[in-house]
């Protein structure tokens, strides 16, 4: 492929790094908050995924930080391309108390939400890319 979208993407992050009681964490639904151990983002898996597919450019957004499931790390979605990206920008949506209810519940916790959009080069066209966690 020449262009694939990601969601639900950590940056940087390499689950090598992490100790069990991370991931014990996250098992039982409290990853919220939990610390990780960072790496350099060019060691992170988005990079290393990047390079392993021949996808040298690369954007990300980064929707949720503090209330991410997977811990306090940078939670969003990406954009891998073989062919180079001209341009790019983000639409984060983030809730407000009460926005959401599952049922009559409200759901005061959801994470933010993201759009990642990118122009790339095909040959002399501009082609755009959206990619959408909701």
């Amino acid at each position: 492929a020449d262009v694939i979208c990601l969601n639900e993407v950590l940056q940087p992050y390499d689950g090598a790094r992490q100790p069990a009681s991370y991931f014990e964490a996250v098992k039982k639904r409290a990853g919220v908050g939990h610390a990780i151990v960072e790496c350099a983002p060019r060691e992170g898996y988005l990079q290393r995924l990047a390079a392993a597919l021949g996808t040298p450019h690369v954007v990300f957004v980064e929707a949720e930080r503090e209330q991410c499931f997977f811990g306090n790390c940078a939670f969003g979605n990406a954009i891998l391309s073989r062919r180079p990206i001209l341009d790019a920008g983000h639409v984060i949506a983030r809730p407000a108390p009460g926005d959401i209810l599952l049922g009559e519940q409200p759901r005061d916790s959801v994470e933010a939400r993201a759009a990642v959009w990118a122009s790339v080069a095909v040959g002399d066209e501009r082609i755009g890319v959206c990619a959408a966690h909701l």
